[in-house]
């Protein structure tokens, strides 16, 4: 069970999630224990942390209250639709997740999306596979369906001005992922307007990217042996 937390008590909490007003941080902490206690051991509990200007403050905190909880890890990235919090924070921020690893033990787990360098650096291009001149395999991977049921190559691609791979209210899901529209999309990602990529992808995208590299590097050695 993945939690979205993003804070380490309620204040904060309302803060970063103005949308959140009538939630209490304990009630969701509490709330995710018993239905681990109720699993008997089967459900692991991840509390996810999208690192803000407004809940920065609460690295550590927040990791302590989610493991004396008995969450089994916490995940933490930077928020990367705003470039203010690297280029003002950055530092602190990164002084926070060294010391957040003090309290990682066998049985909880700190995992950490981003590089230092993701994490210091205001270059939101560092975050985007069209910024950094990577193929997206991630398309290969990942659909999102709009709430309109269109049809696209990832989340952070949902957008009016992103051409969609068809509508699931009118073809089935098997006809769009098969249809030649969705190929020539894939084939012309990532595009100008892709300006991010989560840590997933971007990781996907880097990796896949340097094998397909080296597979490239291959097969020219093995044609230069047959010439």
């Amino acid at each position: 069970m993945n939690i979205s937390l993003d804070a380490d008590n309620t204040k904060t909490l309302h803060e970063a999630k103005p949308d959140s007003k009538d939630i209490d941080l304990e009630a969701i902490l509490i709330s995710a224990k018993d239905i681990k206690s109720m699993s008997n051991g089967q459900c692991n509990v991840e509390a996810g942390y999208v690192i803000t200007k407004q809940n920065y403050q609460g690295i550590v905190e927040a990791a302590k209250k989610v493991r004396d909880y008995g969450f089994d890890r916490i995940r933490y990235r930077i928020d990367f639709t705003d470039e203010e919090v690297s280029k003002k924070h950055g530092e602190e921020i990164m002084k926070y997740l060294r010391d957040v690893e003090k309290i990682s033990t066998g049985s909880f787990e700190i995992i950490h999306s981003n590089t230092d360098q993701e994490i210091s650096s205001s270059d939101r291009k560092q975050l985007s596979s069209s910024g950094e001149g990577l193929k997206c395999f991630t398309s290969e991977l990942w659909i999102c369906i709009g709430s309109n049921g269109d049809v696209y190559p990832c989340g952070h691609c949902v957008s009016p001005e992103t051409p969609s791979y068809g509508n699931i209210l009118d073809n089935s899901l098997k006809e769009i992922l098969g249809s030649e529209q969705r190929k020539n999309s894939i084939n012309n990602l990532p595009l100008s307007s892709c300006n991010f990529c989560s840590p997933f992808s971007l990781t996907t995208n880097k990796f896949l990217t340097y094998l397909s590299e080296l597979e490239g590097m291959e097969r020219d050695k093995l044609l230069k042996k047959e010439i």
